[in-house]
């Protein structure tokens, strides 16, 4: 694996697509992996080590496009309006002013920024490449298996964890490309026979109803936490499906755990033992990884990559515990970040564009636990609005996920001895 890291990651992903040939790689285009790749190398331009937004009409069109980006030397920016318009809007801007040339980069890919203020990751070739290794080393599905990507492709978990590795392991990938509807998503999983399925538990919750045929064999569970009541439910609806709880952060491009199947009913919620060549150790309650998949740094933000990396330790800003077996958990986060359907959202975000609002003095977001998303947004205010009046404004400044579940009118929020909100 050394001699793999430290190569280019397209020089990695061709040597191993072409390995499978004429295999199918894009099912629904019917495009092999020998015919990817030369889609991906024609042309006689080069990107010189920019970057280059990676976009499309649809979720296949974009991950030909990432793969074109990074097969002629540019940095991949992975862009979708999926949840936001405005957030795109800002890193194509970004992406566009950059003048440049990252040679040591593969992507750049932007989180946190669903009112306009994305932070952007940068991830090495060798980050990849590393996270693609680690990810093969647990992940046993076998070449030629049918999964299906489902979720958009700026997040870390469908890029590097089902793209990227898809396509390294020689599976036949389906791109599901409608907005998530529980029965039609689960008639497609049904009719196309998946095999493997990578989602949220509230994804999974939503589509268990719906699945009759039993084609699916793995499914690897992230981007919130598990519950232990639904892994009881998991166990009665889903024999014979294999269960992977993973869990990882874009910082890390992303896994850097995983609970494995023979351990997945056996320790209910964990996030299982570290990957191959990953650390982990919680200091003051706070998970730290350090591992080759550590991100390079935030894209020009010095000081918050400083916070945030120290002597190659990665701070996750997750509360977590570990077992007497080395298994850990994850109890929560240290920010307050609210985790819906797998959607990060930070309750600064949400404050901010609830306090712009005319007749709203204060404002507190926090989030709590919800049957249906795994998190629900909740507001307390101050302010002499009607709740139809406020919400109103709400919806008209915040994406609908980002839109609260209760909002509770107060006279005064509670603050710290130092003056500021308690939280």
């Amino acid at each position: 694996v050394g001699g793999e890291i430290r190569m280019k990651l397209w020089e990695l992903l061709r040597r191993r697509m072409l390995e499978h040939g004429e295999a199918v790689a894009f099912a629904d285009a019917g495009v092999s992996y020998a015919e990817l790749v030369r889609a991906a190398e024609e042309g006689e331009f080069s990107f010189g080590g920019r970057l280059i937004c990676a976009e499309g009409e649809s979720k296949l069109a974009q991950a030909v496009q990432i793969l074109k980006i990074l097969a002629h030397g540019g940095v991949a920016v992975p862009v979708s309006e999926y949840y936001d318009p405005s957030a795109a809007a800002a890193v194509r801007k970004l992406a566009a002013k950059d003048c440049g040339q990252y040679n040591d980069l593969a992507f750049v890919v932007f989180t946190g920024g669903t009112t306009g203020r994305p932070k952007g990751v940068m991830l090495t070739d060798g980050n990849i490449a590393a996270n693609l290794a680690a990810i093969e080393e647990y992940f046993a599905v076998p070449q030629g298996s049918r999964m299906l990507i489902a979720r958009p492709l700026v997040h870390i978990s469908a890029l590097t964890g089902e793209l990227l590795f898809g396509l390294y392991k020689g599976l036949e990938i389906y791109f599901y490309e409608e907005r998530f509807m529980p029965r039609r998503m689960a008639k497609f999983i049904d009719a196309k026979k998946i095999e493997v399925l990578c989602c949220t538990p509230t994804m999974l919750k939503f589509l268990a109803d719906g699945l009759q045929a039993g084609s699916l064999r793995t499914v690897a569970l992230s981007g919130e936490r598990l519950k232990t009541e639904f892994v009881r439910f998991l166990k009665e609806r889903f024999a014979g499906v294999n269960f992977y709880n993973v869990y990882g952060l874009t910082e890390n491009s992303p896994r850097a755990a995983a609970l494995c199947p023979q351990a997945f009913f056996r320790k209910p919620g964990s996030i299982g033992l570290p990957l191959k060549d990953t650390e982990m150790k919680i200091k003051n309650g706070e998970l730290y990884v350090k591992s080759p998949s550590v991100m390079l740094g935030y894209y020009k933000k010095k000081t918050l990559t400083k916070r945030r990396l120290s002597g190659g330790w990665l701070r996750t800003g997750d509360v977590a515990e570990r077992d007497a077996d080395g298994y850990f958990y994850i109890r929560g986060r240290k920010d307050g970040m609210i985790i819906r359907s797998g959607v990060k959202i930070f309750p600064e975000e949400v404050e901010s564009a609830v306090l712009q609002i005319d007749g709203v003095s204060e404002c507190l977001c926090y989030g709590a636990e919800d049957e249906t998303y795994g998190e629900s947004v909740n507001l307390k205010v101050v302010s002499s609005l009607s709740e139809e009046k406020l919400r109103g404004e709400i919806c008209r400044r915040l994406p609908p996920c980002m839109t609260p579940k209760k909002i509770e009118f107060v006279l005064g929020l509670p603050l710290t001895a130092g003056g500021k909100v308690k939280r």
